[in-house]
């Protein structure tokens, strides 16, 4: 029997970036079911991207904050251009390194800890001062990489090449009677974003709706975790390591625990 029998679990990002999560889940046993709270869209700030992009030469350094910075970043480059002469390469993890090494790009830089944090304790052993850095970001991106950068005495320019919104094909009501139901076990969170963005498109309300439900609580890192206990929320299930896998060891940890 698997270690997650039985066990409905709500995921809030997009299916396409979900599914080994599901793959894990469904193999020992649990039902994950898809509620993805946010959707992404290229960049309208076309001018800067572009103007970055033909100033790749520049750089010492590209760093990518996410899978989605990977796969927008690379949607723009030619063949060619990847295969030509690139700045060196960080990854915030093991998944957003993967995107960059299937289109045939060599990783410099993952860090231990697959967080912003990590990135920074990484290039603050290295040494990067008067070193320059791109980091491909989103609109709503969080200001710790790029400030942590400067402080150690880079050049940052942080780029938008995407933009994230609320999912508009959500299905609010679906949502709402699952959780009244009492049947999720457990609701994942990926980053702060996923719950704001559930927020406005289940509703003010929602928050108090999972307090009061018998659903746990899984934040896939302590940067998405203190987004939700800023707001009320007990964060039952973290991984040590902020990616898939371990969080699907942390989920099965929760529930052997009883």
């Amino acid at each position: 029997m698997g270690t997650l029998q039985n066990k409905t679990i709500v995921i809030t990002r997009r299916a396409e970036q979900a599914k080994g999560l599901i793959r894990s889940i469904e193999e020992r046993g649990g039902k994950p079911l898809l509620f993805p709270t946010i959707a992404t869209r290229p960049t309208e700030k076309t001018e800067i991207r572009n103007r970055a992009l033909s100033a790749l030469h520049t750089y010492h350094w590209i760093v990518f904050g996410s899978e989605n910075a990977a796969k927008y970043f690379l949607a723009q480059m030619s063949e060619e251009a990847l295969q030509g002469a690139l700045p060196k390469i960080a990854a915030v993890g093991s998944k957003t390194a993967k995107t960059l090494q299937k289109a045939g790009l060599y990783v410099d830089v993952i860090p231990a800890e697959y967080t912003a944090k990590g990135l920074l304790d990484v290039f603050g052993r290295l040494g990067v001062e008067h070193q320059r850095f791109l980091l491909p970001v989103s609109d709503i991106a969080r200001k710790e990489l790029p400030d942590g950068l400067r402080k150690l005495g880079a050049t940052v320019d942080a780029v938008e090449f995407y933009r994230t919104v609320p999912n508009p094909d959500f299905d609010k009501e679906r949502f709402l009677r699952l959780l009244q139901s009492n049947l999720p076990d457990v609701l994942t969170f990926f980053s702060p974003s996923a719950f704001r963005y559930l927020k406005q498109l289940a509703g003010a309300g929602v928050t108090d709706l999972i307090k009061k439900s018998r659903v746990a609580i899984a934040a896939i890192g302590p940067v998405t975790a203190k987004a939700l206990t800023d707001e009320g929320l007990t964060v039952d299930i973290q991984p040590k390591v902020s990616d898939s896998s371990h969080l699907v060891e942390a989920m099965e940890g929760f529930f052997e625990r009883g």
